[in-house]
């Protein structure tokens, strides 16, 4: 498999070369950006031999192509919304068209979805299915209900359904559910299901009763296999890596300032992150963070990472990632020391220096920009903390003016990641 990324215009265009057996495949994707709306293209293509994840009911899929956009809500009441077109060419020259509308709201703890269907195959007539949910999550259980519903049939309604999860602790769940359907047959069921969670797979037991007297019991264990690029190894997850994906994280001091891990540069370890568990370590000594959305644009959020030491602070606050199902994204993250600035602000008045209260003092780093700004205490003292190295100034002002007293150049730098400046003196107002 060969694959490359490229910044084109203001997206990216991601490319994928596949082999299987004696047969190839070849996907392009593009993601960009219109305003508030975010879009997607791709074409895939598959050669006859070639086994492909869309195949249905034995037919080998030719090509494949989509459009999405998702975004803040056009439609009243909703929030945001997703929109997919895919058309799709089979090796028998089957032609298949798709178009799904996802709407969304969420209402405090409550969530209300709104999925609208439309399919059209060469040979057989045109489906429109609908299903509206609502849904409320809670600390250790959820309630949800939906309604599917077909606007082109004569009968609306179609089935009914509602469920309740509780989780009992943190290796079991239970899950109650009620369905009701509205055709022809007008059957009930009710089905309970008791899921243990191991890390490597899931076993489930489950009941089911019906409204025409009948009822079954079953068992289920389900698990995935995936492949981590990093150590060259198959790794096995209870969770469905077909469409997951998860990341490596690793964090560097990042000493010649150009955002890559070279060799004579220090790796920090015991870095720990809230979405990785403890035992989250792979043979690389990387933390590992799974169940990522695989595809889409992912946000790393780095202010999350918790450091050994106090004084280093990643370089970004966050990541822009698209990951790979199945396999593990390296993310090498570079940290820069920092260091604290403190200081007083006095006034001098009868042969007395008296600290100055509420006085505003501004952090200017190199280029300009304010980086932060904080009021003197009771006492004229004032700190700026966990500042990254380098040249800053101070300026000096009151609150309701914004004539600068006072400008001072500072220099952080050292191990030590601190500087005491020395006290400002400031005029009698």
């Amino acid at each position: 498999m060969a694959n490359f990324r490229a910044n084109l215009f203001s997206g990216i265009l991601l490319g994928e070369l596949s082999k299987q057996h004696q047969a190839k495949a070849l996907a392009f994707r593009y993601y960009g950006n219109l305003g508030d709306h975010s879009f997607s293209l791709a074409h895939q293509y598959f050669e006859p031999e070639f086994v492909s994840p869309y195949n249905v009911l034995g037919i080998r899929l030719k090509t494949r192509n989509e459009l999405m956009f998702n975004g803040p809500g056009v439609i009243n009441f909703f929030d945001r919304y997703t929109l997919k077109i895919a058309s799709s060419k089979h090796q028998s020259h089957i032609e298949k068209f798709d178009v799904n509308l996802q709407l969304s709201k969420r209402f405090r703890k409550i969530n209300i979805n709104n999925d609208l269907k439309y399919s059209n195959s060469a040979g057989s007539k045109s489906l429109w299915q609908g299903n509206f949910q609502v849904s409320s999550r809670f600390d250790q259980y959820s309630l949800s209900g939906n309604i599917l519903y077909a606007p082109k049939k004569s009968r609306f309604f179609n089935a009914m359904s509602a469920t309740f999860r509780w989780r009992i602790n943190k290796l079991l769940f239970t899950q109650s559910q009620f369905t009701q359907q509205f055709d022809q047959r007008q059957d009930s069921y009710f089905r309970q299901e008791l899921t243990w969670q191991h890390d490597k797979f899931n076993l489930s037991f489950n009941g089911d009763v019906g409204s025409n007297n009948t009822w079954a019991l079953g068992i289920t264990i389900s698990t995935s296999l995936g492949f981590d690029n990093v150590n060259n190894k198959y790794w096995q997850s209870r969770d469905n890596l077909s469409n997951r994906a998860s990341l490596s994280l690793n964090a560097f001091i990042d000493e010649n300032n150009n955002d890559q891990l070279d060799a004579n540069e220090f790796i920090v370890e015991q870095m720990k992150h809230p979405q990785a568990t403890s035992n989250s370590i792979n043979d690389s000594n990387y933390i590992v963070i799974n169940d990522v959305p695989a595809y889409n644009k992912y946000q790393l959020n780095t202010q999350k990472i918790q450091l050994p030491d106090v004084y280093l602070m990643p370089k970004y606050k966050s990541y822009e990632i698209y990951t790979h199902p199945g396999s593990e994204l390296v993310v090498n993250i570079p940290v820069r020391p920092t260091g604290d600035i403190q200081g007083m602000v006095v006034m001098q008045e009868n042969g007395e220096q008296l600290g100055v209260a509420g006085l505003v003092v501004e952090l200017i780093a190199e280029d300009g920009e304010l980086t932060q700004e904080t009021l003197t205490e009771f006492d004229g003292y004032y700190s700026f903390l966990n500042q990254p190295m380098g040249p800053y100034q101070l300026h000096f002002r009151y609150v309701d003016d914004t004539h600068v007293l006072r400008i001072l150049t500072i220099l952080l730098e050292g191990e030590e990641g601190f500087i005491d400046v020395e006290p400002v003196v400031i005029p009698f107002k």
